[in-house]
């Protein structure tokens, strides 16, 4: 690997465990029904195989990939976003998609949800997770809770018809991105996978 990509790499993945290592907190579920009777307390960081693991690893990268794109974009920064392969990009995407829907339905800007959202994520509280129960109905936020490592087609079929979600939208755009396409995520993060 040559330098400067293992750079930007390390700098991606050092960002993203801050990010983690920031949170440091714990959504507290005041309804256990609703991501499954074993979890109470869930952790937002550092839980691999628990219930919101898959969501919290999405949630993560959406922030470093804000905080990325705004040192590049806003701050004439290194950019880290290149040379890169996104992790949990599938998951972003669909989180992306389906916060996209919500704001839709609710007429309101994806940003503010995305704010609220990230907001949540740093204070440990789930009361910003309400708006997807709210927005989409019962079993919402236990879908995403089971959100699978490698996002297959099964899920996504389920996601599809709880959340109305345009299915072959969202896989162009994770197919554009395996191509090396540029893809637009988060409200204007532009994207292009470079490695191989």
């Amino acid at each position: 690997m040559e330098e400067k990509t293992q750079k930007e790499e390390t700098m991606h993945h050092f960002s993203h465990e801050m990010v983690h290592a920031l949170s440091n907190r714990v959504f507290h579920i005041n309804d256990p029904d609703q991501i499954g009777r074993e979890f109470t307390n869930v952790r937002l960081s550092f839980q691999s195989r628990q219930k919101l693991a898959n969501l919290n690893e999405a949630v993560t990268q959406m922030i470093n990939l804000e905080i990325l794109a705004y040192l590049r974009d806003e701050r004439d920064g290194p950019d880290y976003l290149y040379n890169i392969d996104v992790p949990y990009f599938r998951s972003v995407v669909l989180l992306d998609e389906i916060i996209r829907v919500l704001a839709k339905n609710n007429n309101e800007n994806p940003q503010t949800i995305r704010m609220n959202l990230y907001g949540s994520y740093f204070k440990g509280a789930t009361v910003d997770l309400k708006i997807f129960e709210e927005g989409f109905g019962k079993g919402s936020l236990k879908l995403l809770a089971e959100m699978p490592d490698k996002i297959d087609l099964p899920y996504l079929e389920k996601i599809e018809r709880h959340f109305k979600i345009d299915l072959k939208g969202l896989a162009d755009k994770i197919n554009s991105y395996i191509k090396k396409e540029e893809v637009e995520i988060l409200g204007g993060i532009e994207l292009r996978r470079t490695m191989q």
